[in-house]
């Protein structure tokens, strides 16, 4: 059986890249060019609604938003009905990628510019409103021999969404080069992260509207 699959993404690239990495029995459907905060909507619109470390970008004033347009579109349960279900996968504030690109604010742009968002921001949210759910957490340690330089300094500029600083500057810079030495260990580069995996059934949790 097919399964419709609509794609949601600020960036029409984006989309273009999803629908072709799609395989069945998926099948590309409706496509949102928006943020998630700007979705429009019917209630309870789609069974099953996730994001995994898609919610980074989102500024702290409008994650609030983000995340009540994203259990709107959740299916709710009724008599018989079990409701759709969500889920949420996004790094904690201990995880590399989060600390990186806080010292890379500070140290490359003046402290200009927005952290990424946190799990713990989700989790808080979610509490807030109410919303019934379960966490699992993972971690894991990204990795890579030092000889690697090529590769290591591609995946740091990822985190950043920056590919002209080159590791050299990172590792040169007072705020960013320190926290890189924290990363190397006995000719390896270790890059830790924790994840939260936010299980939420439209059953169980707040059906807001």
């Amino acid at each position: 059986r097919t399964i419709d699959y609509a794609l949601l993404d600020p960036s029409a690239f984006s989309i273009s890249e999803a629908r072709q990495a799609l395989a069945p029995p998926f099948s590309a459907g409706a496509e949102y060019e928006t943020t998630l905060q700007g979705l429009d909507s019917d209630p309870g619109a789609f069974d099953v609604v996730w994001a995994t470390h898609a919610l980074y970008a989102i500024p702290p004033a409008e994650l609030e938003t983000a995340i009540v347009q994203f259990l709107h579109a959740m299916r709710h349960g009724g008599t018989g009905d079990a409701g759709g279900a969500g889920f949420i996968a996004h790094a904690s504030e201990k995880s590399h990628y989060l600390q990186f690109y806080r010292h890379y604010l500070r140290g490359f742009k003046n402290s200009a510019g927005v952290p990424y968002s946190s799990a713990e921001q989700i989790v808080a949210i979610l509490t807030r409103l109410k919303v019934v759910f379960e966490i699992k957490e993972i971690s894991y340690t990204n990795g890579a021999p030092e000889t690697t330089e090529h590769q290591v300094e591609k995946y740091l500029q990822r985190c950043l969404f920056d590919d002209t600083i080159s590791l050299k500057d990172m590792r040169a810079n007072s705020l960013t080069g320190p926290y890189l030495e924290t990363c190397r260990e006995n000719g390896v580069w270790r890059f830790s992260q924790c994840v939260s995996m936010i299980f939420i059934n439209a059953a169980v949790g707040s059906a807001v509207e």
